[in-house]
């Protein structure tokens, strides 16, 4: 019995024959970007860098699909399960996420006197750290009841260690 073996019987196809090279990069990076979203031992910084390079590779991609014959409308992306798909739902996953944390005016502005706060401060006085750290708890408390993550909790809660040791 002769056999004809065919690596294209039922649409199987080894993954070269499917895919460009230039995904598996993009994969490779979108893996990179869930790791840094969701490892301690990344910083908040480190993971915007990582999400920048993702993103800049995802709108590469897609300003050269627009000379070929692919759909203005991406929602093949979102529903697709080829690697750019992938990529490209883990790009807005990740986008989403960045989108949540990103500070508004205001809360610039408040970071920028809570900072103030404390530059003037006479770390001799112990009234006044006191003062400053009871201010900094009530801000806090408030913080944390309205966002759930917000760069100036983590600001305010170096700053009242600080001020803990300065009183110690």
């Amino acid at each position: 019995m002769n056999k004809k073996f065919d690596c294209q019987v039922g649409e199987v196809f080894p993954i070269v024959d499917r895919e460009s090279d230039s995904n598996i990069v993009l994969v490779q990076q979108a893996f990179v970007v869930c790791n840094a979203l969701r490892s301690e031992s990344y910083s908040y910084e480190k993971f915007l860098v990582e999400f920048k390079l993702l993103e800049s590779m995802v709108v590469k991609v897609l300003n050269a699909r627009d000379g070929e014959d692919y759909p203005d409308d991406l929602f093949y992306l979102e529903e697709g399960s080829d690697m750019f798909s992938r990529v490209y739902q883990t790009y807005l996953w990740a986008r989403f996420n960045v989108n949540m944390c990103v500070l508004s005016e205001e809360e610039e502005e408040f970071l920028q006197k809570i900072s103030e706060m404390s530059v003037n401060l006479d770390s001799e006085d112990e009234y006044k750290v006191s003062c400053l750290i009871s201010a900094y708890s009530d801000i806090l408390s408030l913080l944390k009841k309205k966002y759930i993550h917000f760069e100036g909790i983590e600001v305010i809660e170096d700053s009242i260690c600080s001020l803990n040791m300065i009183l110690d």
